[in-house]
């Protein structure tokens, strides 16, 4: 974001279509990136506690399934917070952070209350998630899409591959990631988050490598 966000300023007053499709691809590679590693330890929290940190750490194992997904919220929040910033709208990203800064702190307070250490990971999420949802909410500039789409398509991988480890919880745990990130590839697909775009991009990326080489 630090190459992309000048590119999507100056973009702001020339070309808004152009704009929102840098921000949607923007969120899509960062999904594709993040989304990996996410999987991985949704279906194999405990298990990557156990290799980590030892026996004492597994039944932490649930809290990181749970809050992987803050990395994925965290890479796709990013390119919203950038394209607030890009079309001017710092007053509304800040209304927004003050709000859901007042909200979780209250949901985290009766979240550990009824359920602990799994409520304060679910309230972190819950919030997050709420957050980026408003802020990517259509504004009042015309020329502002959220890249919300991408979000909520990227979000639906991730459950499903949570839900799939009842079907792999009696595998090993490299054979579980495996077909976690299977599926998780395969949603990508199916939901639109990895599209033609991207096979084109490679395509013209392997294509524009070859003639230099050749050159």
């Amino acid at each position: 974001m630090v190459t992309v966000y000048p590119l999507m300023a100056g973009l702001h007053a020339k070309d808004s279509a152009r704009l929102i499709r840098t921000a949607e691809r923007s969120s899509r590679y960062l999904v594709v990136a993040v989304g990996l590693p996410v999987t991985i330890a949704a279906v194999a929290g405990a298990d990557i506690m156990r290799v980590l940190f030892g026996e004492a750490f597994v039944d932490a194992g649930h809290l990181l399934s749970i809050l992987a997904f803050m990395a994925l919220l965290g890479a796709t929040g990013t390119v919203i917070v950038n394209l607030l910033i890009a079309v001017h709208l710092e007053a509304r990203l800040m209304r927004n952070t003050a709000i859901f800064a007042i909200v979780g702190t209250v949901l985290s307070f009766v979240a550990i209350h009824r359920f602990g250490q799994t409520g304060a990971a679910v309230a972190m999420l819950a919030t997050s998630l709420a957050s980026q949802i408003l802020a990517g909410e259509r504004s009042g500039d015309p020329g502002l899409r959220s890249p919300g789409p991408r979000c909520r398509a990227t979000r639906r991988c991730g459950c499903l591959s949570r839900r799939r480890r009842r079907h792999v919880g009696r595998t090993s745990p490299v054979a579980a990631a495996g077909i976690a990130v299977a599926v998780y590839a395969v949603t990508l697909v199916v939901l639109g988050v990895a599209n033609r775009d991207e096979l084109d991009f490679v395509r013209s990326a392997i294509a524009a490598a070859r003639s230099s080489t050749r050159g």
